[in-house]
């Protein structure tokens, strides 16, 4: 167990992304909120974006996702059933 919290600790840090503290310089020219400016924010690595953005469209279009899955897989097995049988005769 004490060489898994090690790890589980340096994934949430990672996931967490680097603190970027206030700067006048640079929120002078960027797109931040005010409360990001004033407190700093944490910026993130661009595959824990991409995994958000795909969690966030996950959860908004997921009763349309599911059924799409589920197409797709049964044509997959369909086409690799009706393959498979005409090769074995």
């Amino acid at each position: 167990m004490e060489i898994i919290k090690p790890i589980i600790q340096a994934i949430k840090k990672w996931y967490q992304g680097e603190y970027l503290p206030h700067s006048p310089v640079s929120s002078v020219h960027c797109n931040l909120t005010i409360e990001q400016i004033t407190r700093g924010y944490f910026k993130r690595p661009l595959i824990v974006r991409f995994l958000i953005y795909i969690k966030r469209f996950w959860i908004k279009h997921w009763y349309v996702l599911l059924p799409a899955i589920v197409v797709l897989l049964g044509i997959i097995v369909t086409l690799f059933i009706h393959f498979d049988s005409a090769h074995n005769r």
